[in-house]
């Protein structure tokens, strides 16, 4: 029922003849067998086919149709549009694998509303009135009304996985903007001892349902003072979906996750730990139908209600969260990224929980978006870190940097990807274990108290979203088995998407170094900029120089090139140099200049192989061309 087919890739390059203005395809080298997918299916028989009209075409036959086609040269996502009306703007979205439905928050513009309101007057609406009830409501109050602007208002529409049909829709109430949406594949019921329902009755919990989190700033107010989280249920059999929770909050909701069963919200500069607990009384029937054909129920549940377990302040305001384990990272809008850990104890028979702050980055960084980055493999975890090469020895012997980063070959690190309001992304971990030394003089009681850096890279785009995930399917290479692994994939405001995958073998990560280092060195760049200034840690108040990320790009572009030239980028030009062509001055210069970005804090194992000059990858790691060429071909199929 789907048919796929096998093939040896070829790559080689486009040289362009000035004289005549065509191009001419050098010659190319067979590679590794790939797969493409046929747009067809039940193929019964296929053949090649070469003529003038069709070369290098193949000929598909199935019981109905005969198809004649060609595998795409260059492998791209497939993209499917589906319009929203001029008048929505998308803010969030979330996929509900279990219901195969989509989430979708879009922010649109209602027609003039009164100049003063009445905030009594804003609570007495129902979250499903129509915009003419609700202006209507908003207009009962004793200031005058004057023709103003249109506010925005926002939506949230349950949307079809395959039909891409709306499902049902809630419009929200004027000055309310959706900030924040997940899907919890499981609530639990919580007793009023914090125990679950199910350990006391048997009692299950809520699985599979949408919640959003809002900011309601009013027409005199200048900042979000108050904020709703909604709990949504998807109902198959009725086909309409019911709110049955709310819960008002004191600032915007920024940030929404799950945790052991239990909800996180981000309100302005205080992190919530709510769950679905036993009500003291129960609720009376309040069940309210939205507008016709809008399908949205608003049926709060009679025994359970969102309550507020703990409370923790974080720094000035935070915008974004994810977990690891016990651990929760919360990205602040101006102080970088804290970590706390989540604790639960029993006392007197009651459940206790509480979130513990453990470690912080004290950069002033403007965080736009944070991620989990999953640590390595059980089995890669003695490739990360090989024995050193001389050159590396004799740069750690220099720049007298301690083995920091052996703390962080315990399984249990936790790391986080960070972006930033100025365009950078970069890397923290925190220490499993206290042992192994401190980075820069720290002191082993201190170890927890701070971040430590292990990457900073410009991309040069605005990160505003980070999540786990893939481009394409994880299908292991045979010879860099379970090497190469995309972690997470990224969007940006200017509408561009990335993975972040990654290296988990010390020598092939060295190797890709080397090759960036030299690509950079030997291949025009556009506009001539100097490559380590582009991709260098950029802010307002510091430039550093990059390390810990490898540009795939860049290195990508190795395959673009002819084989002479690629022997050529490889060797580091020796075939026209010779064997000298390193330049043992120049590299002493530019290692000694790696003990400035080396802070004091232990800003990682500084072995910024980015600061050497070109060098010969062939005879210092003792790899073939070939073997560079196959390694960067296994690179570029996580994309």
């Amino acid at each position: 029922d789907h048919s796929a087919v096998l093939f040896a890739s070829k790559r080689g390059s486009v040289r362009r003849n000035s004289s005549v203005g065509v191009e001419m395809a050098e010659s190319t080298r067979t590679s590794k067998l790939m797969y493409a997918n046929v747009d067809a299916s039940d193929v019964s028989f296929v053949a090649p086919i070469m003529s003038l009209s069709f070369p290098d075409a193949l000929c598909l036959v199935t019981t109905t149709q005969l198809s004649i086609g060609t595998i795409d040269p260059v492998q791209k996502l497939h993209i499917r549009n589906t319009p929203l009306p001029k008048w929505a703007a998308p803010h969030r979205v979330v996929h509900n694998v279990a219901h195969g439905t989509f989430g979708v928050a879009t922010v649109h513009a209602i027609g003039g509303t009164p100049a003063a309101t009445s905030l009594a007057t804003w609570e007495a609406l129902g979250p499903a009135e129509t915009n003419e009830q609700q202006m209507k409501m908003l207009g009962d109050v004793r200031a005058p009304l004057v023709s103003s602007p249109p506010v925005e208002a926002g939506r949230f529409s349950v949307i079809n996985a395959q039909t891409m049909e709306v499902q049902s829709t809630l419009l929200l109430r004027p000055y309310e903007l959706p900030e924040s949406l997940c899907v919890a594949p499981a609530l639990m019921c919580l007793e009023r001892t914090g125990k679950a329902a199910m350990e006391v009755d048997g009692g299950g919990g809520l699985e599979n349902v949408f919640v959003l989190g809002t900011s309601i700033v009013m027409p005199n107010e200048d900042d979000a003072h108050r904020g709703r989280i909604l709990v949504m249920q998807w109902d198959a059999q009725m086909q309409r979906t019911r709110i049955i929770g709310s819960f008002t909050t004191h600032g915007a909701v920024y940030a929404l996750r799950v945790f052991r069963g239990m909800l996180l919200a981000a309100v302005n500069n205080r992190l919530l730990l709510l769950g679905w607990q036993r009500r003291t009384h129960k609720l009376a029937s309040n069940t309210r139908m939205g507008r016709e054909g809008d399908r949205f129920v608003t049926a709060e549940d009679a025994e359970y209600e969102l309550v507020v377990l703990y409370s923790q302040q974080t720094q000035i305001v935070t915008v974004s969260l994810t977990v690891s384990g016990d651990y929760v990272a919360a990205g602040d809008l101006m102080s970088s990224v804290s970590v706390y850990r989540y604790e639960e104890n029993l006392v007197d028979d009651k459940v206790e929980r509480r979130m513990t702050p453990v470690t912080r980055d004290y950069a002033a960084a403007w965080v736009s978006a944070v991620a989990t980055a999953p640590g390595p493999l059980v089995q890669n975890l003695e490739r990360v870190f090989p024995d050193r090469i001389p050159d590396e020895v004799e740069m750690a012997g220099r720049v007298k940097i301690g083995e920091y980063s052996r703390v962080f070959q315990d399984p249990g690190t936790e790391r986080f990807v960070v972006a930033d309001s100025f365009n950078n992304l970069y890397r923290v971990a925190r220490a499993a274990s206290n042992g192994g030394g401190g980075g820069g003089g720290q002191q082993d009681g201190q170890q927890d108290q701070r971040l430590a850096v292990e990457g900073r890279w410009h991309l040069g785009d605005m990160v505003n979203c980070i999540r786990p995930g893939s481009l394409v399917m994880d299908i292991p290479d045979p010879e860099f088995p379970e090497l190469f692994r995309p972690l997470l994939v990224y969007g940006t405001i200017m509408g561009a998407v990335g993975v972040v995958a990654s290296v988990e073998d010390g020598k092939l990560g060295r190797i890709l170094d080397r090759l960036q280092t030299n690509l950079a060195h030997l291949v025009p760049t556009p506009g001539m900029w100097s490559y380590d200034r582009w991709r260098g840690y950029q802010t307002n108040q510091r430039q550093t120089r990059a390390f810990g990320f490898l540009d795939g790009d860049l290195i990508e572009r190795l395959l673009d090139l002819s084989p002479h030239v690629q022997m050529l980028v490889v060797t580091g030009g020796s075939a026209l140099l010779g064997e000298s062509q390193v330049d043992r001055a120049e590299w002493r210069m530019k290692s000694r200049s790696c003990a400035g970005f080396a802070r004091v804090e232990g800003e990682c194992d500084v072995e910024i192989l980015g600061c050497q000059a070109v060098s010969n990858i062939v005879k210092r790691e003792g790899v073939s061309v070939e073997y560079v060429v196959r390694l960067v071909e296994s690179l570029s199929r996580l994309h």
